[in-house]
């Protein structure tokens, strides 16, 4: 059964329930094209790596975006802990 375009974006929906203006994809696609030197793009990164699934963070980060990320607080001490382990168990990349 295939999901439908509302489903789908529900992750969007929980990781900013406060935020409605964030609950579109096609917005958060453009914000991370502004890359790490606008507040707004880290706030979002921030905001999926403290609410939001791994997957979700994932589809729209790497590894090495959410590594620097963990190095510049704020963060739960249980979102920094949970994405140290992601960032041990896949490795960053070697890419510059």
């Amino acid at each position: 059964m295939a999901h439908s375009s509302a489903s789908r974006q529900d992750f969007l929906k929980v990781t900013f329930w406060d935020y409605s203006d964030f609950a579109n994809e096609q917005r958060i696609k453009e914000i991370v094209r502004w890359g790490w030197e606008n507040a707004i793009y880290r706030w979002v990164l921030k905001r999926f790596m403290g609410y939001g699934r791994v997957v979700d963070t994932f589809k729209f980060f790497n590894i090495d975006e959410i590594a620097s990320a963990l190095e510049n607080p704020p963060l739960s001490p249980y979102a920094r802990e949970k994405w140290r382990r992601m960032i041990e168990t896949y490795g960053r990349s070697n890419r510059r």
